[in-house]
């Protein structure tokens, strides 16, 4: 166990894309979500999530999974990430773009954010079928 504090999570987002403006650097968040109604399952979805910390001191490697109802990790969404927080009590962004979220069925599920393999948040998502007439 490390002796650097764990980051906290303040903003955590999942939307659709996520656009860098090259004159500031500000992240553009373009339509963010909690649930879905999807057509068919499985299904497969195109994400990006922007997650804010702050609160670490240190590198650590970052990390995504999926998980179901039951808490059962469905996969690692990503390869982790390193990133190195250098003050405390400013905020860093962590942005993942174009990632791709598979649903098996219609149900409850989270997606978990680690800092160097301890849980740190969780954002839920609700999925279901939409009903055709």
């Amino acid at each position: 166990m490390s002796n650097k504090p764990q980051p906290s999570v303040q903003s955590f987002l999942i939307c659709r894309e996520i656009f860098q403006d090259t004159k500031t650097n500000a992240n553009l968040l373009v339509s963010p979500f909690c649930r879905l109604n999807l057509p068919v399952f499985p299904a497969t979805l195109p994400v990006s999530l922007y997650i804010q910390l702050t609160g670490g001191r240190g590198t650590y490697h970052f990390g995504i999974q999926l998980h179901d109802s039951e808490g059962r990790a469905l996969a690692d969404v990503l390869t982790p990430k390193e990133e190195a927080l250098t003050d405390p009590v400013a905020y860093a962004q962590l942005t993942w773009r174009d990632m791709r979220l598979k649903f098996p069925r219609p149900g409850h599920y989270s997606l978990v954010v680690f800092a160097d393999r301890e849980e740190i948040g969780r954002h839920s998502l609700d999925v279901s079928l939409t009903i055709r007439k």
